[in-house]
C-alpha cells in the first residue's frame, strides 16, 4: 500500500525541474529553451544542402571527406598495448638506474641533506 503512495507522489512531480530548485532565476529556463532552439535550428540549417552556383567547385560532402582524411593522416598510429607497456617499463628501469647512479655519486654525508 505504501509503495503505491510513493509511486503516486512521484508520478505527480513535474517532468522538468524549475530553475528555482537550483537557485537560478526563473528566466534561466527561458534562456535555456531559447539557446537550445537556436542550436537546433543552426544545426538544421548547417546540414541542409546548399545551392551550387553551377560552378565546378567541391560539394560539401567532398570537402568533409577531404578534411576528415587530412585529420586522419595527422593522427598518430594506433598503439599496441603490450608494446606501450614494454616501453614504459624500459623508461621506469632507466629512471631507476639514473636515480641509483645519482645517489651512488653523492658523498654519504650529503645524502641526508636531500
Amino acid at each position: 500500500m505504501q509503495l503505491a503512495l510513493y509511486k503516486e507522489y512521484i508520478d505527480a512531480l513535474p517532468l522538468n525541474d524549475s530553475p528555482e530548485a537550483f537557485g537560478l532565476h526563473p528566466n534561466a529556463d527561458i534562456t535555456y529553451s531559447t539557446n537550445t532552439a537556436n542550436e537546433m535550428l543552426t544545426t538544421i540549417m548547417n546540414i541542409q544542402p546548399k545551392d551550387s552556383g553551377g560552378g565546378g567547385g567541391e560539394t560539401r560532402e567532398t570537402i568533409v571527406y577531404r578534411l576528415a582524411s587530412e585529420m586522419e593522416e595527422k593522427l598518430p598510429p594506433d598503439y599496441i598495448p603490450h608494446e606501450v607497456r614494454r616501453v614504459i617499463e624500459g623508461i621506469r628501469h632507466a629512471n631507476k638506474s639514473t636515480t641509483t647512479q645519482f645517489w651512488n655519486g653523492v658523498p654519504r654525508n650529503t645524502q641526508a641533506q636531500f
